[in-house]
């Protein structure tokens, strides 16, 4: 992997966001997670063994600065 490609995928984080058989409303579900493949693989742990749904993954890259509203616009 070439230098530039690991130090920009060491500032993107992923969580995901849904909704449990708890709570009506969307919550932070999972949070810190490294790669987009182990994301997916909570995901469907959430999904199949916590009843989890309506699910998404978030992109978090730190090394670009926040736009408030374009992550509340965006999915």
């Amino acid at each position: 992997m070439r230098k530039e490609n690991k130090e920009h995928q060491m500032n993107i984080e992923y969580a995901i966001w849904g909704k449990s058989p708890q709570k009506k409303d969307e919550t932070l579900l999972a949070t810190k997670i490294p790669t987009k493949e182990k994301a997916k693989e909570i995901e469907q742990k959430l999904i199949d063994n916590w009843n989890c749904f309506e699910t998404r993954i978030q992109e978090i890259d730190f090394s670009k600065p926040f736009r408030f509203e374009q992550e509340l616009f965006s999915s």
